[in-house]
């Protein structure tokens, strides 16, 4: 979150594109930031048989074009704010679990364990979190999913998969929570956990 003089701000960052990203980080250069919280997770939609370029750019784009763009964002934290900055990851179940889309849980698991890594470098400056919620009630990925995966979803969680709205919330109290009390743990399980 950007604080100048209570100004909106808004910057095109297009992850596939790595000028795109330099450009945005340069756009950040003048900016403090309390917050950072890490959304990105586009499921991959590719088969086991996919093609070689397809699963390349794929991983390319989101591992490590996202772990520059997360890079260069921890590298600037730890040179210009002066207060400890606290870092968010919306990791995935995908991660403990597996997925039905192996190249996305690839993915998710990679930036997973960067954010790891990271908080071993940048400890004194940022403060890491990996929330690793269950599959979202009305998430892109849970309606992108057939009748029968989402039924299946929710049996499997006892009736209880969070929705959209109620992940919101328990961002917005964990940010507002972490800013009075730090918490140690890097991984935090949010919401009904099942295999």
């Amino acid at each position: 979150m950007g604080q100048q003089n209570a100004r909106q701000l808004s910057f095109v960052l297009d992850l596939e594109n790595a000028i795109s990203i330099e450009s945005f980080m340069q756009e950040l250069l003048d900016i403090s930031f309390d917050v950072v919280i890490f959304l990105i997770g586009k499921t991959s939609k590719l088969s086991l048989t996919s093609s070689d370029v397809s699963i390349s750019n794929y991983l390319d784009t989101y591992i490590r074009n996202y772990a520059k763009l997360i890079f260069g964002i921890a590298e600037k934290v730890a040179t210009w704010n002066k207060d400890k900055v606290l870092f968010v990851n919306i990791s995935s179940r995908s991660v403990i679990y597996g997925s039905s889309d192996p190249f996305y849980a690839i993915v998710k698991s990679a930036i997973h364990s960067y954010i790891k890594s990271l908080s071993r470098l940048y400890s004194s400056n940022i403060e890491f979190h990996n929330l690793v919620p269950g599959l979202l009630k009305n998430s892109r990925m849970y309606l992108d999913m057939d009748l029968q995966l989402q039924s299946d979803h929710e049996k499997r969680s006892g009736g209880k998969l969070m929705s959209v709205d109620d992940f919101a919330l328990y961002l917005k109290q964990f940010i507002l929570i972490n800013h009075k009390m730090h918490v140690d743990e890097i991984d935090i399980r949010v919401g009904p956990q099942y295999k």
